[in-house]
């Protein structure tokens, strides 16, 4: 059985996002570090101190608040999170549309193609050159266990390619099976696939984020594990 349905719903464009929170903090005094990874967050040595040592390998910074906003790598300076947040390995893919999603026919909505409720594949059109953005759920029983268990890491550095390989099968045969040129063929030079590439997400035991402060250590703030929204 098949079924379709259409809600409201919202879309954003992470880059453009970002691009204008840290515009936004800068404007109002923010000092932007790049390059310059926190190594160890510790309580002022001083016995009625409140202050926090937040130690770089460009210097120490001290500060009365301390915000973590580092999702799935949080555990790294809140050990406690470890067995809590889970880092992850998305994937998403994106293709250059045939003439039949180009132009006045670009997509107006992002849509999901779901079998389940952990196996589904998402699409979304960017309306500035029509790029198609395919992206994949993290479960899916058609794919090898190598494949599956290979998703549990900090290591962004590549894609798997069976994983690709599934996305693009679900684009060619369900999303659009009409989507081949009439009459047989092959479409021209530029369509179709056009580059993949990963993150990492951080999944929570209840598929709940991490947003307030952090247990016992007062000053010190946690917001991380939205479990793949951004990625």
């Amino acid at each position: 059985m098949l079924a379709a349905y259409e809600w409201p719903a919202a879309s954003i464009h992470p880059a453009k996002l970002v691009q204008w929170l840290l515009n936004m903090g800068i404007d109002r005094g923010v000092t932007l570090f790049t390059h310059c990874p926190v190594s160890k967050v510790e309580r002022s040595p001083e016995i009625d101190e409140k202050e926090w040592h937040v130690h770089t390998p460009r210097g120490t910074v001290t500060a009365l608040t301390v915000i973590h906003c580092t999702n799935a790598y949080a555990s790294l300076l809140l050990p406690q999170l470890e067995s809590h947040l889970t880092p992850n390995r998305a994937q998403a893919h994106s293709l250059i549309p045939p003439p039949e999603l180009s132009g006045s026919k670009t997509l107006t909505s992002t849509f999901s193609l779901r079998y389940g409720l952990k196996h589904f594949y998402s699409l979304i059109q960017r309306h500035g050159d029509g790029t198609l953005i395919l992206g994949v759920s993290r479960t899916n029983p058609t794919l090898s266990m190598e494949a599956l268990s290979g998703t549990v890491t900090f290591d962004d550095g590549r894609y798997n390619e069976e994983i690709l390989e599934d996305a693009l099968k679900q684009w060619k045969v369900l999303l659009f099976p009409g989507e081949e040129p009439a009459g047989g063929g092959t479409r021209i030079h530029g369509e179709g696939f056009d580059h993949a590439w990963t993150g990492i997400i951080g999944m929570t035991d209840d598929s709940v984020p991490f947003v307030g402060p952090a247990e016992g250590l007062d000053g010190q703030w946690i917001c991380a594990g939205f479990c793949g929204h951004g990625m």
